[in-house]
């Protein structure tokens, strides 16, 4: 088994861009780390580490608190999608939904506003 980090690799775009396009420049997160660690099942049956690289090319997040801002920890649950489409059918915007929601979830919120990200 082999585990890398999340900002292992290149973006490699998929066409140009012209410059005067509209549309919102996105944040490429893939750094080209090299962090990884690898593992294989002995024959007893034992997990063995077979290679292990430590260091990172990135800042890492230092809170446990920031977790929330991985793209892995960015979901809702049905509940909230539902509750989002029922607003949204109502004709309530985006950032009043997302205020709504973060202010009834609280710190449970597992997702950010576009202008997080």
């Amino acid at each position: 088994m082999h585990l890398t980090c999340s900002k292992e690799g290149h973006y490699k775009p998929q066409h140009e861009t012209e410059v005067d396009d509209p549309q919102k420049e996105m944040q490429y997160t893939r750094t080209g780390c090299k962090a990884h660690i690898q593992i294989k099942m002995t024959l007893s049956g034992k997990w063995k580490v077979t290679r292990f690289v430590k260091e990172h090319n990135h800042v890492l997040i230092d809170s446990p608190s920031k977790s929330r801002f991985f793209r892995s920890q960015r979901s809702m649950t049905k509940q909230q999608k539902d509750l989002v489409c029922m607003l949204s059918e109502q004709n309530i915007s985006s950032s009043q939904i997302m205020s709504f929601i973060a202010a009834r979830e609280e710190e449970h919120i597992m997702f950010v506003s576009q202008e997080r990200i």
